[in-house]
């Protein structure tokens, strides 16, 4: 009877390293039930044991894992972390967003986020009672723990923390949460609100300056748009690009034009057409405005009462997008 050395060979390299000595039979042996075992069972150790970090390991001395490859394993090219390190910004992919309840209590959905890297979870935060008349900044950390930075009310804003994420800022009286805005930062572009609403049924303009009821959409990534209220209403705090056009008939001698209002004032007027003649004609308005979280935009209209406001998706609609949040 002799032993065959079962070996494994690293790539690259003349080292080699026993696994395990199987015996094995020679002709005209004796066959025993110990000799027929010895095999299986010096591969059963190996199996369930045997390989270990000194003898499959490159990195001498770094112990294997389960579920894990540690990152000393890895070079920096090929590190899943040192990819979203380096190539994301921090933003919450889901959830964390504050809501009041009674008095200066307020609660916090659960949240997925992701901070230099990292890809956090942060447990809802059921009810937190803010100190009064302040300004609290709402962090989640790199540990996904959610941290209150409590300043006098007006204060400046304060520079978020190294390794921290603002999602919220909320402002108390001496008895109640007057305002809250959720600040959440929504990176990739894909979770970002980006609408266009638009006409889908014609119908006779009831008085000048009315909303334009825009009850259909080509998108809406984060349902920020009311079919059924014509407002966009934003979540996010930032500078907002809106455009919008509507056709609509007016007789020769009136006039048409549109305007987009914030918070029930108007804001930015289009291009305003004279009609020389019964015609249908389209206005056109574009511009960015300041929103902060809970403000609304709608597209209204000062034309002719009871012609028609044409539709279509080319021809009536409104379409915005976040273009950036503050720093």
């Amino acid at each position: 009877m002799h032993s065959a050395i079962l070996r494994i060979t690293r790539t690259g390299s003349r080292d080699k390293a026993i696994l395990a000595s199987v015996p094995q039979v020679d002709p005209n042996d004796e066959i025993t039930a110990e000799s027929v075992n010895q095999g299986a069972n010096a591969l059963a150790v190996v199996v369930n044991g045997g390989i270990d970090d000194t003898n499959v390991s490159t990195l001498s001395g770094t112990k294997l894992t389960a579920s894990t490859i540690p990152g000393s394993a890895m070079t920096a090219e090929a590190s899943p972390y040192t990819r979203l390190y380096e190539s994301m910004g921090d933003f919450v992919a889901s959830g964390g967003v504050w809501s009041p309840l009674t008095g200066l209590n307020a609660t916090m959905s659960a949240a997925v986020s992701y901070i230099a890297g990292k890809r956090l979870t942060t447990a809802m935060v059921t009810s937190y009672a803010f100190t009064a008349s302040k300004d609290t900044y709402v962090y989640i950390d790199l540990n996904g723990v959610v941290q209150y930075s409590a300043l006098a009310n007006g204060s400046s804003v304060p520079a978020t923390p190294a390794n921290n994420l603002l999602v919220a800022k909320v402002v108390t009286n001496g008895s109640a949460v007057a305002v809250l805005y959720n600040d959440r930062i929504l990176a990739p572009a894909s979770t970002k609100p980006n609408f266009r609403a638009y006409l889908s049924n014609a119908y006779a303009l009831g008085a000048s300056g009315d909303v334009v009821h825009l009850d259909a959409e080509n998108r809406d990534t984060l349902n920020n748009f009311s079919t059924s209220t014509y407002r966009f209403t934003a979540q996010h705090t930032g500078t907002y690009e809106f455009k919008a056009a509507v056709n609509h008939n007016i007789a020769s001698g009136n006039a048409l034009y549109i305007s987009l209002f914030k918070n029930g004032s108007e804001t930015s007027r289009g291009t305003e057409v004279l009609a020389s003649a019964t015609f249908d004609f389209s206005s056109a308005v574009a511009d960015d405005i300041e929103l902060v979280a809970g403000d609304y935009v709608e597209v209204r209209i000062s034309g002719t009462v009871g012609n028609q406001v044409k539709a279509g998706a080319f021809l009536t609609y409104f379409a915005g997008s976040l273009k950036r949040q503050p720093s």
